[in-house]
């Protein structure tokens, strides 16, 4: 049986609740590294008695500290000497600077605190740093990312989630093919909530981002550890496809993107999406921003096609007008030609055909 959840049915000390599915995960994280955990932070503690659980669970650790903004948090008081709490907001340098001096390192963090999108974002630029090698960042509760009193919205482009499915994209740096960093990628993210002064992230550190329902894990491992690496080759037979028969070891070959336009933009295209629909007015007033919008786009198309009808309208004239004078042309050339005819026939032509090549000849002598 899940030892975490037999904890949480035995557990008699200080509230705490966790959602069904994330003790299931945590299990599975953690129980055959239950030891080697030493040290442990959660940010958000409330009632406090998930320190308590956790010190049952990680029973080696030499740390376990709590965090929260609610100075309530201060009466709260426990047997177990490796339990600590820190009161103030997690989200700011002062905090994490007393957070440091209990440890300078983690083997665990989970952030369970206001589990809006802006300290999200702040809590794992400022944590995220403290994770040890092989050590494990958690956020919890991100549905709240998909509701806008947290920030947040399904399509909203700076909602917590937004950033982490952007930050998904980071362990796979080598392929993208272009010359950017993690962190100019990132940095939408941080001039949107002012926090780029914050960012002491390596990012090639991140080995792997992973979701579950309301869960982000977010494993880290020395950066040596990240990179696809080589080519294993097993087997002797190549009746299928053999054009990897002789690729034993070799790295994997990048495919350059600087052509690539949807590898080049200068921010993700759903924030530039924000800036039309918004329009720089509140969020109460999107809607009639964009239907303005859309009402003198259009507008502005009546024009453009009354312009160009007019154009066309003046054009067909111009185009009337000349196949009139083509046609008086035509009848002016027809008359001369018939007369030119008359003339080439006549008798008087004739007769003084004569005189007119003696004119010829006395004209050449």
């Amino acid at each position: 049986m899940n030892y975490l959840k037999q904890l949480y049915q035995q557990h008699e000390g200080k509230s705490s609740d966790k959602w069904d599915i994330y003790l299931d995960v945590y299990d599975e994280l953690f129980f055959e590294r239950r030891s080697n955990v030493s040290s442990f932070l959660e940010i958000g503690v409330q009632n406090g008695g998930s320190l308590e659980i956790w010190s049952k669970y990680f029973s080696s650790a030499q740390h376990l500290v709590g965090c929260d903004i609610n100075p309530d948090c201060a009466k709260l008081n426990y047997d177990n000497p490796s339990i600590e709490v820190v009161i103030g907001n997690s989200s700011t340098v002062e905090i994490k600077e007393k957070i440091l001096s209990i440890s300078s390192a983690f083997d665990v963090i989970i952030d369970d605190g206001s589990h809006v999108s802006s300290d999200i974002i702040k809590s794992f630029l400022l944590y995220f740093p403290l994770i040890a090698d092989d050590g494990i960042y958690i956020i919890e509760d991100l549905h709240a990312s998909y509701w806008e009193s947290f920030e947040g919205g399904l399509y909203y482009p700076y909602s917590s989630m937004s950033f982490l499915k952007k930050l998904a994209d980071v362990p796979n740096q080598e392929h993208w093919g272009v010359k950017r960093d993690a962190k100019d990628y990132l940095s939408p993210f941080y001039r949107f909530y002012n926090c780029e002064s914050i960012d002491s992230v390596d990012y090639s550190t991140i080995h792997s981002v992973t979701f579950v329902n309301s869960l982000c894990v977010i494993k880290k491992k020395k950066s040596e550890s990240n990179i696809l690496g080589s080519r294993h080759i097993a087997g002797t037979e190549w009746d299928v496809f053999s054009r990897n028969k002789n690729s034993q070891g070799l790295k994997i070959n990048c495919i350059p993107q600087e052509k690539n336009i949807w590898s080049q933009l200068d921010t993700f295209p759903e924030m530039e999406w924000t800036k039309l629909v918004t329009n720089g007015v509140d969020n109460e007033n999107i809607n009639i921003s964009l239907q303005q919008q859309i009402e003198l786009s259009q507008h502005e198309l009546n024009v453009k096609i009354k312009t160009l009808l007019n154009e066309i309208s003046q054009k067909e004239l111009s185009y009337e007008n000349l196949l009139e004078e083509n046609a008086r042309i035509s009848v002016k050339l027809k008359n001369i030609t018939t007369e030119n005819h008359a003339i080439l026939t006549s008798n008087s032509w004739r007769i003084t055909q004569p005189l007119r090549a003696l004119m010829r000849k006395f004209k050449r002598n």
